[in-house]
């Protein structure tokens, strides 16, 4: 069963997955209160969010730097703090992050039929293996899609509000893409 994934590669992919959204010093000011805002437009070389999965594998990868403290510059090795810390192969990490927003866009409503979103998605997959240099493989494929359909499900609440408990209000509430589909 060479196409099971590793618990920890999942855990692993799906925790940094979204890296590039921190470490890069980007802040909101309003009323003398500063934050790193993750949404900015000014983020992933001022082309704004649709671009940080991309940022994202850069850093897996070590081609972009990350930022631990923006006083003084320090650095965090995100390559070295996965290798030193994980029995993962750092390069499906990075395809995994390359890829988590691909998985999301099969849903969204357009004229495109489902066939040839699927197409599309495997062109970008086959693209991002050769970019982290990696073979094609389904359970490569396979991580690719589970941390794409976590990445989705996390970004609303909207699926719990009926539930006995509260859920928190969210910030930056999505549209939900997979359940308008």
């Amino acid at each position: 069963f060479m196409w099971i994934l590793s618990l920890e590669l999942l855990v692993v992919a799906g925790f940094f997955h979204d890296i590039a959204k921190s470490g890069d010093c980007i802040e909101t000011c309003e009323n003398d209160i500063c934050w790193r805002d993750i949404y900015s437009k000014d983020k992933y070389g001022k082309t704004g969010d649709t671009n940080h999965p991309k940022w994202c594998g850069d850093v897996i990868l070590g081609k972009t730097t990350y930022l631990i403290n923006c006083q003084n510059g320090k650095e965090l090795s995100i390559p070295d703090l996965i290798e030193k810390n994980f029995n993962v192969d750092l390069r499906e990490v990075a395809l995994a992050a390359y890829m988590h927003w691909e998985f999301g866009r099969i849903n969204i409503k357009n004229d495109i039929s489902i066939d040839e979103k699927i197409r599309i998605y495997l062109k970008k997959f086959k693209s991002c293996c050769k970019k982290c240099r990696l073979m094609m493989t389904e359970k490569r494929l396979r991580l690719c899609l589970a941390v794409g359909a976590a990445d989705v499900a996390s970004s609303t609440n909207y699926r719990v509000r009926n539930l006995k408990y509260k859920p928190m209000k969210m910030k930056f509430v999505s549209k939900d893409p997979w359940n308008l589909f």
